[in-house]
């Protein structure tokens, strides 16, 4: 997939130590398939259309790692870093990179998710 985007929950990290894998492996794996799932279907609202290619391509992965630690979402169409980007001849559309940026509340609200997940699981 062409491009990398990152989305980093700030100390994270340090509170996962703490937990049990098995507590919230399932629901941060959820979070990824929400959280991609809202990015692709934005990108593919802003992507140009001609053909309709390069939308029926935009597709994402989550990690298979248990507990999952990324998630991508991009194309593999040969043509989408020109149509994202640009090039010297026309400026870029930016439906990948824009998906992203304008899906930030709603990975917020993902993230939300997560968190009340793995409390309910925790009992708390």
């Amino acid at each position: 997939m062409a491009g990398n985007m990152k989305v980093e929950i700030v100390g994270l990290a340090e509170v996962l130590k703490k937990l049990d894998p098995d507590l919230y492996a399932k629901p941060l794996r959820r979070f990824w398939e929400r959280a991609s799932i809202v990015v692709q279907s934005r990108a593919r609202e802003k992507s140009p259309v001609d053909t309709g290619r390069l939308r029926a391509s935009i597709m994402y992965e989550v990690d298979s790692a248990s507990p999952p630690q990324y998630a991508k979402v991009g194309t593999d169409v040969f043509y989408a870093p020109f149509q994202e980007f640009g090039t010297r001849f026309m400026q870029g559309k930016h439906y990948l990179g824009g998906a992203f940026e304008e899906s930030g509340g709603d990975i917020q609200q993902c993230v939300d998710a997560m968190g009340g997940e793995i409390a309910s699981a925790w009992g708390a």
